[in-house]
Order: C-alpha cells, then structure tokens, then sequence
C-alpha cells in the first residue's frame, strides 16, 4: 500500500497536529541523530503492513490515506487506541467503519456485506477485516508485501540467515501456499517470487528448492555487481507435515544458503562474503520480495558508489522511504522536475520542546534547493547544507 499523507494527533513524544504528505516516489528524512527518523520509519512500516501489535499498550491517534493499486482510488483511516485495553480500535475506512473492542469487531457501511469496496486499498484476497488475538494486533492486511524496515549494519543479513528465529515456514492449503515467513511481523522477510515458485513446486522427497541466475533476474543482476559468473539460492528441507483435517499442509525450511561462481572455476559461499556483499545480499532479497514500497534506514553505508547507483534504481521503482546520514545517497537522487517535487520528496525531522517535530520544506526552502540544483554545480548533500536543512 502506498501512502498519500499521514496525520499524528497523538503519537509517542511526536507534536501533535504533525501532518506529512509523501511523494509516490523517493521519500528522504532529513535530520540530526535523535530527531525520530528511525520512529517515523518503523511507524510508516506498520502502517503499511497493517499491524499495530507493537503499540498494543501505547495511546494513539493516527489517520492516513493509503492505495493499494496503481488505479485505485485512495482511501482514509483514522486509528485511536486509549492504551488501557488491548483490543480497542475505531478504524474508519470509507464507505466501511470497523470498530474492535474487547468483545469483538462491529463492521458497517454500504460494502459491509462482503467487504470489498471498489476504494478499498486492499486487493480482493485481502479485505479489510480486524484480527484479534492475544499478542497480536493485525487490524487490516495490506495488498503491499515485505513493508518491514530494512536496517542499518549487519542486522537485515542475519534475519536472512535466521539469526536464531524458528525456521522458515510455508504452509499449503490445497493449491494456495502462504509465501510469509513465520517469524512474527516485526522482523518477517517475504520470499521472492522465483524462490516460492521454486519452493510450491518442491518434488516430493527433495531435499532442498534450488534457484539460479538464470531463473530469476535479481539474482542475476547480484551475481554481476559480485563479478560471478553464476549465482544460486538453496533452500534446505527441514521438516514436512502431513495435511490435516483442515486441509493444511507444512514445510519448514533451513535459512538460504548462497554460491557464486567465478569465471576460473572459483565458488564462494555467502558465509565467506564481506560486509558489503552482505549488505547486497540482504537488499537484493528486500528488492525482490517488495511490491510497491521500501523503507531502509542508512541503506548506503559500506556500498561502493556503482553499488549505490544501483541501490538507487531500485529505490526508484517503488514507492521509498530512507532515513541517512551518508551524502552519497543524497548525491545519487535522480534530479526534480519542480519545486513541488522537492517539497514532497524531503522530510525534516528536528526536536523542538521536547518533541520530535517532523515537516515538509516552506515552499521558499523547497524553490531555492530546486534553483541550485538546476544551476548544476553543487551536490545536492551540499545544497542541503547550504540552507541549513541537513
């Protein structure tokens, strides 16, 4: 789901009133340590997922309008919790109210029947809908897929190699296979396309689902930033279940285990890789399991700059949110086509008062940095500088 505007009246130690309004392309903050930019992504991540479950015993009064599809009309929720009871939600969803409480859910509106409204957000397999269970808080599962945070250092590669979760799960109802992996919400990674095809089409008795560079074009394309001739994905069998009663069937995996063949014969597994080709690794995975839109948090640190190009390009494609400190990811944005364009693309985050106070450029801010831009001599990291806004 990709975000139109977001509105905080109430929201940890975030000034009350914050509105922002964000571009459908690159989405930078800009800010010194401590500002919330890290909050601010993590909040715009469980928004996009649809899961409040980390908020479960906080306070908070959120709306935001969200659309799910390139065509569909954008559609406006407002979330209050008081903080006291664990399931008291007021969602309203136009035309579809949904109210949860600690007794259950009450849904009304003109498409309350089967809950698929032409301006709902959500594709037809994911109607809005409100979950309610003891430690999670899933209130309305998004069409968008994978819209964790992808963060800093050497932690998103060791969620990909399990970093002590339980194995990786795809359950299998009938013809249906889930591609999440079931690890919770918070810290879930989404399989890649070519990899759960390869997985759903598992023979029986094999040992492990194999993908190559020449099955899928984003392995192909990390194999060539590495200098391999070949790149290929194994996922080990852990253990299978049997289908149920109710029709379920499971099997759970071992972590991905990567080799890169070189020119002359060498291979090279992912344990052996640097930190930066860990990095990649890890992106590369993110890139290929999200649809439409990507939150990463100091993306660029320890990429060289052909690397960061191409970290770029793919930020590019979706709609992306990216919080850093480095210049270079600054200095690799494609140019704006306005002002305007400028103001939606930037958001400074500062602390006044004791509270994080997130906006957009004046429109003054935003005409100065396009006009420097558009001159040519400067990075735009500089510009930024110049003005005082970074």
């Amino acid at each position: 789901m990709k975000l139109g505007w977001l509105e905080i009246e109430r929201y940890r130690n975030v000034h009350p009133g914050t509105r922002l309004e964000f571009d459908d392309g690159f989405n930078v903050l800009l800010g010194k340590n401590g500002t919330g930019k890290t909050t601010l992504l993590d909040l715009i991540s469980m928004l996009c997922r649809g899961d409040l479950t980390p908020l479960q015993q906080e306070p908070f009064h959120l709306r935001w309008a969200g659309r799910g599809r390139a065509d569909g009309e954008p559609t406006t929720f407002e979330v209050r919790h008081d903080g006291r009871d664990d399931w008291a939600y007021t969602i309203r969803a136009e035309p579809i109210t949904l109210k949860a409480g600690p007794d259950g859910a009450e849904i009304s509106g003109p498409d309350a029947v089967d809950r698929r409204s032409p301006t709902s957000p959500f594709s037809e397999r994911f109607p809005p809908t409100v979950h309610r269970g003891r430690g999670r808080a899933t209130i309305f599962p998004t069409a968008g897929r994978g819209a964790v945070r992808f963060g800093e250092g050497f932690d998103p590669y060791h969620r990909l190699k399990g970093g002590g979760a339980p194995p990786w799960r795809m359950v299998q109802l009938d013809r249906v296979v889930d591609e999440r992996i079931d690890r919770g919400q918070e810290s879930a990674i989404e399989l890649p396309s070519a990899i759960a095809r390869a997985s759903k089409s598992l023979p029986s008795g094999a040992d492990y689902a194999v993908v190559d560079s020449e099955d899928t074009g984003w392995l192909e394309a990390l194999g060539a930033l590495f200098g391999s001739k070949r790149a290929e994905c194994r996922l080990r069998v852990g253990r299978r279940t049997a289908r149920d009663g109710n029709g379920f069937a499971r099997t759970d995996f071992d972590p991905p285990e990567f080799t890169f063949t070189f020119s002359d014969g060498t291979r090279l597994t992912d344990p052996y890789l640097s930190f930066g080709q860990k990095r990649m690794l890890a992106l590369a995975w993110y890139f290929a399991a999200v649809d439409d839109i990507a939150i990463v948090d100091e993306v660029v640190n320890g990429l060289h700059h052909d690397w960061i190009r191409w970290v770029v390009d793919a930020l590019a494609q979706r709609q992306s949110f990216a919080a850093s400190q480095n210049p270079l990811l600054l200095d690799h944005l494609p140019r704006f086509e306005s002002p305007e364009a400028v103001r939606r693309s930037f958001v400074l985050c500062t602390v006044e008062g004791g509270q994080f106070a997130w906006r957009a450029m004046r429109p003054e801010q935003a005409e100065d940095v396009f006009a420097s831009q558009e001159v040519g001599i400067q990075y735009t990291s500089e510009i930024l500088r110049r003005y005082d806004l970074w």
